[in-house]
């Protein structure tokens, strides 16, 4: 199994239409105006230059198609399949999402973004549709467990690709410049301190939500992750990383080995007690 020549790349310009179950929480997605107002703008102003972008795009796609296959498998345990999977262009999602068997990406953004980081950003939504066919959707979860989850699915897709560690093709953009510019890559360890004195205070209930979603405001997740990732990559090795996939309790003990060899944030006795309790009461 593997992603579908005939339906990798789908153009639709008003979104995805139909009327199956699968599709209603995607659509659902488009119709958020606001957050996506200076995406339809700035479309209306290149449409002759996103319009060749594209034909550039779907000459591509064979070339593509085997680049992003490759890459994800450097970052899938063997027994995981990546799924046949209908890759939608769309106008106003603003970003990339998956939605069953079906992913979307942004047309505009692509086009901001330039073609090479584009197969990355495929490639990163692709590698969070294999890890959730296999272990369930991390989203569904809340609380501590919805911000380890986080932390582990968003971690290893940044190591198959990051946009915030790339380079845009174009930067007139100003909504895709703010999103790239996170500062959370400069305080990464900040941030897990205040996690794990989040969890050590609140030890043994869990720290109320509202809290544990403000340290990750502003975009904190994937910087944060992705550092957590890199560092067990780099001092462990790439095969303990990906044995982490769709375990969220053992990316963060396996980022604490890490951890204690490279001098990051090494997290408290009370922190780890309570994280490798959050998971403790699913079948």
């Amino acid at each position: 199994m593997g992603i579908s020549r005939k339906n990798f790349i789908k153009w639709v310009t008003k979104g995805v239409t139909g009327k199956s179950p699968k599709s209603d929480s995607m659509i659902q997605w488009f119709t958020n105006k606001g957050r996506t107002k200076g995406f339809t703008h700035y479309a209306a102003e290149h449409l002759d230059e996103i319009e060749l972008f594209l034909k550039a795009i779907t000459d591509s796609e064979p070339d593509m198609m085997q680049w992003v296959e490759e890459r994800l498998r450097n970052y899938l345990p063997s027994n995981i399949l990546i799924p046949p999977t209908k890759l939608y262009l769309v106008f106003g999602s603003g970003d990339g999402r998956i939605f069953y068997d079906e992913a979307t990406f942004d047309v505009t953004l692509a086009y901001v973004m330039g073609l090479e980081n584009t197969k990355g950003m495929i490639a990163h939504e692709l590698h969070h549709m294999a890890r959730n066919k296999e272990y369930g959707n991390w989203t569904d979860y809340k609380g501590l467990k919805f911000i380890l989850s986080t932390l582990e699915a968003e971690g290893i897709a940044d190591m198959v690709f990051s946009i915030h560690s790339s380079t845009l093709a174009r930067n007139d953009l100003p909504i895709v410049t703010m999103m790239m510019q996170s500062k959370a890559y400069d305080c990464v360890d900040e941030i897990l301190k205040e996690m794990d004195e989040l969890v050590s205070k609140s030890y043994p209930r869990e720290p109320k939500q509202n809290k544990l979603y403000r340290l990750f405001s502003k975009n904190a997740f994937h910087p944060v992750g992705h550092v957590m990732a890199r560092r067990i990559e780099n001092c462990l090795g790439r095969e303990r990383l990906v044995d982490c996939i769709g375990e969220p309790v053992k990316f963060i003990k396996t980022y604490q080995t890490s951890a204690e060899r490279d001098g990051g944030h090494v997290f408290s006795n009370k922190a780890m007690d309570m994280i490798g309790q959050a998971f403790s009461g699913e079948p």
